[in-house]
């Protein structure tokens, strides 16, 4: 078996939670599961990245990609920045799992984006991401 037909763990917290885009882009998640990342925050530019806070959490899903599909992801127009970032997740239960995290480095994390913000929200809220992280992400988009 090589790397690009392995299962890479992946916690997605933009618009990547979203299976529909995805499929769109010829991605197919294997598994896809809520998850938690504490110790980080969620902050939109013209895009969606996390920055290191010890006293905020991100909302996201755990998703299993094949290793190519990944690649190919994030190799797509304006993704090409992103680095991956190995992060322990929580999914229900408490249970820990290590996964990696595609982010875009601080200093790369410009401008803002109200649209990207506002289809985040609709998105987390269709996912059930709890009330007080809607209005995280809601202030982002003013």
């Amino acid at each position: 078996m090589t790397e690009s037909d392995t299962a890479a763990a992946v916690f997605f917290y933009g618009l990547f939670m979203d299976t529909a885009l995805l499929a769109d882009k010829g991605v197919r998640p294997q598994h896809s599961e809520r998850a938690l990342l504490r110790g980080y925050g969620l902050r939109i530019g013209q895009r969606a990245s996390l920055v290191v806070a010890p006293d905020e959490q991100v909302h996201g899903l755990l998703m299993h990609l094949e290793a190519a599909q990944l690649e190919a992801l994030y190799a797509g127009p304006g993704l090409e920045d992103y680095q991956a970032v190995a992060v322990s997740v929580e999914l229900a239960g408490g249970r820990q799992l290590s996964a990696r995290c595609y982010n875009l480095p601080v200093d790369r994390l410009q401008g803002r984006n109200a649209g990207y913000a506002q289809a985040l929200h609709a998105l987390a809220q269709e996912l059930g991401f709890p009330q007080e992280y809607l209005e995280q992400i809601q202030e982002q988009a003013r």
